[in-house]
């Protein structure tokens, strides 16, 4: 069925940012398609700029009134106002450019080598399974103390039978005082023995 009102104006549609526009302007032309039902394709051409560009001034408009028609390109958002994502985001840069300035290299490889992780992810793993059945954990606080409590235990209780059931402080200790440490061998990992063979060959 054809619409015969249709004009359809494809340069409007197609259009991108013909020129730039001040906050007074993207005000004025809002509240004139806003007065005309949304018609944004003859506000489009009425003033000069694209559809696009006035579909996303009116639905700024309504979500945050004139301060949403505001060019904050450019400006930076102070921590405070960034979401928990987007401060992620802001310190992985500054860790990055640190790194840079240091003439540093990180020591976390990239994704799919379980190499760097494997020893945290290890223990991590035993926190898990024997921390939540020594403590009562209730809330946020409990929780924090169990892990310095469980930290504490692991260092200096917890006897290891790799390490000749000792504990591993007291491993550390005797290796400090002594000019020759005893070595204590150190299971095979097969994820480690692939990995070495694949890509240190």
């Amino acid at each position: 069925m054809e619409l015969k009102d249709y004009e359809p104006k494809r340069e409007v549609y197609m259009a991108e940012a013909r020129r730039k526009t001040t906050t007074e302007e993207r005000i004025e032309i809002v509240k004139y398609c806003i007065d005309h039902e949304c018609d944004y394709k003859n506000t489009a051409a009425k003033y000069d700029v694209s559809y696009s560009q006035v579909y996303a001034w009116v639905r700024s408009y309504k979500a945050n009134g004139e301060e949403g028609l505001e060019d904050r390109r450019g400006r930076r958002k102070p921590d405070e106002e960034l979401d928990e994502l987007e401060r992620m985001r802001r310190e992985n840069l500054r860790l990055k450019r640190q790194l840079k300035e240091q003439e540093m290299q990180q020591s976390m490889s990239r994704v799919g080598c379980c190499i760097d992780n494997g020893p945290t992810e290890g223990l991590w793993g035993i926190i898990k399974t024997e921390m939540y059945a020594m403590y009562e954990i209730t809330d946020e606080e409990s929780l924090i103390q169990a892990i310095h409590s469980y930290i504490e235990f692991y260092n200096n209780v917890r006897l290891q039978s790799r390490f000749g059931n000792k504990a591993p402080m007291q491993v550390r200790k005797e290796a400090l005082a002594s000019e020759n440490p005893t070595q204590y061998p150190i299971p095979e990992n097969k994820r480690i023995k692939k990995f070495k063979e694949k890509y240190a060959a």
